[in-house]
């Protein structure tokens, strides 16, 4: 079942479960993620603990940074 990509909520509980179900033993996990589907595996569970925290910050109002450069 796709998951509304404006639902934010809803993406936060796949993805939570998604790291659950990482963190407890499976191997690889898929998660929707609007318009497209992605796979995840205990070698990147860095990247959905980000998606995560991407999303919370999306509730909770807080202008998501991505990373920050300095040029000289």
């Amino acid at each position: 079942m796709a998951i509304d990509p404006n639902d934010t909520e809803a993406l936060l509980s796949e993805a939570r479960l998604a790291l659950h179900r990482l963190r407890t033993g499976t191997a690889v996990v898929e998660v929707d993620c609007g318009d497209y589907r992605t796979k995840f595996t205990p070698a990147t569970v860095e990247n959905l603990a980000a998606y995560i925290s991407e999303l919370e910050q999306r509730i909770s109002g807080v202008p998501f940074r991505g990373a920050v450069g300095f040029w000289f």
